[in-house]
């Protein structure tokens, strides 16, 4: 029984000793001795404001264009169809401008973040697509959904038409908002630290030398004067 004790203890000792000994700081958990632990990687200034306007436009596109658009077209018990699709036009063309200059934004900031060419091709594809969206496609929308009474549902062939063109239009719209997200997974998997593009510390000065018939002020070594 005493023995049994004895071994009791002596485990307990032994647990409570590893619980105490004191852990690196800066390492895993899981890592082993003698393997450094990678340091964080920092954005820079132009990664920050390439995130910042990519977010602004998928979220114009994504909650103005497929969220608050479609709840104004389909108040039908508070607003009649047809103005509710006249109230919703200058709302669609502000979007689709923000979202355009997004675009220009991070075209002009993305060579700052990243080298990758993948990332430079998708910026200029979506600087080309959100230019087509605004200029072409919504005024091209609006004025089929001009000629069609959405009260009546007449005359048949214009609305068929419209219709086809808001469905080319939403299809634009998700191709602008999966483009952006792409663009900033590319820049962020292949963008550089902000540390590696700080300028490197310059050399530090060698130290002043004494010469002959002056006095170093610089030299730790005392002066010793003759009298």
């Amino acid at each position: 029984m005493l023995s049994l004790r004895s071994r009791m203890r002596g485990a307990l000792g032994v647990v409570m000793s590893r619980i105490s000994e004191p852990h690196d700081i800066g390492r895993g958990q899981h890592d082993p001795p003698g393997v450094p632990t990678p340091a964080r990687r920092a954005l820079s200034p132009a990664a920050c404001l390439g995130l910042l306007v990519s977010s602004i436009a998928i979220s114009a596109i994504g909650l103005g264009r497929f969220v608050v658009l479609p709840m104004m077209v389909r108040a039908h018990a508070l607003v009649d169809a047809n103005l509710a699709r006249s109230l919703a036009e200058p709302i669609h063309f502000r979007l689709a401008e923000i979202t355009l200059a997004a675009t220009l934004v991070a075209f002009v900031v993305l060579p700052r973040w990243t080298r990758s060419k993948l990332a430079g091709g998708l910026a200029m594809t979506l600087v080309v697509g959100a230019a087509a969206w605004r200029a072409v496609m919504l005024p091209a929308l609006y004025v089929g959904w001009s000629k069609v009474d959405l009260v009546a549902g007449r005359p048949l062939d214009r609305m068929h038409a419209a219709t086809t063109l808001d469905g080319y239009e939403q299809a634009i719209s998700l191709a602008l908002m999966f483009g952006f997200l792409a663009t900033t997974w590319v820049a962020l998997r292949h963008g550089e630290p902000a540390s590696a593009r700080m300028p490197a510390a310059p050399p530090p000065m060698p130290a002043p030398t004494s010469v002959a018939g002056t006095i170093n002020v610089a030299s730790p070594e005392p002066v010793v004067t003759r009298g």
